[in-house]
Parts: structure tokens; C-alpha cells; sequence
């Protein structure tokens, strides 16, 4: 199968989405879409079926995974499938990839929701409701492996369907998110650093350096929380956020 998994994931759910399906699928093949923003020798995808794993933010598919595909080329032919990761409600992610592909074309044959735990700190999910989704993860993988085999252009759900209400509840989340905890404004408290560099290495777009002796975050962050819910001495803090250990969330596996 001539079969590309493109990822993005902070905190785990999207990596580990994007690893059971390779290994169920066989000979897949997986790339990160953050490359493709600034390789051109990348962005061109022969692969004649295309997948993309992505979280869901603010209800909607993340601007990083929207650039990224922009950028991309692809064969008239390809079927596309998507899994959308997310804390309880996809919103309007997989319409918004629907969207983008038939700019270039194409079309989302075949998509799926996949609630996981929520990691932006504010809203949380219980410890017993996590367990619980990991478990069904494999049963919910199923219908979608299946329909890849065949190239089966159902998708599954009522998901291509713009929702005006999650448009709104986006809204008021990312508003509130803004304005209210100020999430946009990073932070390191400098006496519980210790300079163990989990942030450095954990940021998926190479935002966080070690400079003067010291962590800073820099402007070009794509929102996925994986260096405050990592660090290890709760250093990190996104405005009001401040985490306590217990709150910080990375996939259980």
C-alpha cells in the first residue's frame, strides 16, 4: 500500500494515533507536517492514500496543520482519511480539512473523531475517563482501518457538516482562553528551572531555547501546550496557567 501518515502532535494523543495506525495498516509510512512549512523538496506527495493525524484547537483543525497542508501538492487520484484528536468534541476540524483538500481537488474520503484526555490545563479530564477512552482507542481504530483497506469513501459520521455552534463555542473558548488566562503570554519561573532542557526538546516547532543562561520561549508557538504539561518542576506558565503536577497531561502510554 503507497499509504503517508502526516502527524502534529504536542503532548502525545496524535503520535500515538498515528503509530497504531501504521502498525495496523502496514507499510505506511509517517512523516511530521512541521517540515513541510519550510521544505519544498517535501511538499510535493506522490502517495496515492494520504492520512493526517492532527488535535483539535478551539473546535477547529490548528493553524499549523492548515499551513502545512496549503503547502502541499498531491496526486488528483489520492484518497484521504483523517483522525481528529481531542478532549470531548471535534467541532468543526474534519469540515475544515474537507474544506482545504477540495481547494486542491480532493476530498476527506473517510474521517474520524477520537476523544482523549484535554491537555490545556484549564479544562481537564478525569484520570478515570482517560483510562477509559485509551481502552476503546483500538475499537474506534477499527472502522477507519477497514475503510482505508478499501479505499472506502464513507465517512462515517456527520462531521463534514458545518456546525454554527461549535463555531461559537470555539469562539468563547478561545476568547476566554485570550483574554481571561492570558495563555498567549509564556513564562518561566526562573528559580524553578532547572535548565533540564525536556522543554527544549519537546517543543515541536523548536520555539524554546536555552539562551544567556537561561529558558526562553519564543513567538513562533503553535499552541499545543507539550512544553508546559512536560516540564518536570512546573516551570512553565501560559498567564494564569499555572500547573500544578497532578493537572499536567501527556498521553498515558
Amino acid at each position: 500500500m503507497n499509504t503517508i501518515l502526516f502527524y502534529f502532535s504536542g503532548t502525545g494523543n496524535s503520535l500515538h494515533i498515528t503509530r497504531r495506525l501504521a502498525a495496523r495498516l502496514g507499510e505506511v509510512s509517517t512523516r511530521s507536517m512541521v517540515p513541510i512549512l519550510t521544505d519544498p523538496s517535501i511538499q510535493n506527495v506522490t502517495a496515492r492514500t494520504v492520512g493526517f493525524v492532527f488535535p483539535v484547537y478551539f473546535y477547529a483543525i490548528p493553524e499549523l496543520v492548515k499551513a502545512a497542508i496549503e503547502k502541499m501538492a498531491f496526486a488528483e487520484d489520492t484518497y484521504f482519511f483523517a483522525v481528529a484528536t481531542n478532549g470531548g468534541d471535534a467541532g468543526n476540524a474534519l469540515f475544515e480539512l474537507d474544506t482545504l483538500l477540495r481547494k486542491r481537488k480532493g476530498r476527506l474520503h473517510y474521517g474520524l473523531e477520537i476523544p482523549l484526555g484535554d491537555n490545556s490545563i484549564a479544562i481537564r479530564t478525569t484520570a478515570s475517563e482517560i483510562e477509559r477512552r485509551v481502552k476503546a482507542l483500538d475499537i474506534l481504530l477499527d472502522p477507519l482501518v477497514s475503510a482505508v483497506q478499501v479505499r472506502d469513501t464513507d465517512v462515517a459520521s456527520n462531521a463534514l457538516r458545518r456546525s454554527a455552534g461549535a463555531v461559537m463555542k470555539g469562539k468563547t473558548i478561545r476568547f476566554a482562553m485570550r483574554y481571561y488566562y492570558r495563555y498567549e503570554d509564556h513564562k518561566v519561573d526562573r528559580a524553578a528551572c532547572t535548565n533540564c532542557g525536556i522543554c527544549q526538546r519537546i517543543c515541536p516547532v523548536n520555539n524554546v531555547r536555552y539562551e544567556q543562561g537561561e529558558v526562553r520561549i519564543g513567538k513562533n508557538c503553535a499552541s499545543c501546550f507539550a512544553c508546559i504539561n512536560y516540564c518536570p518542576q512546573q516551570a512553565i506558565h501560559f498567564g494564569r496557567i499555572h500547573p500544578r503536577k497532578e493537572a499536567q497531561y501527556r498521553f498515558p502510554e
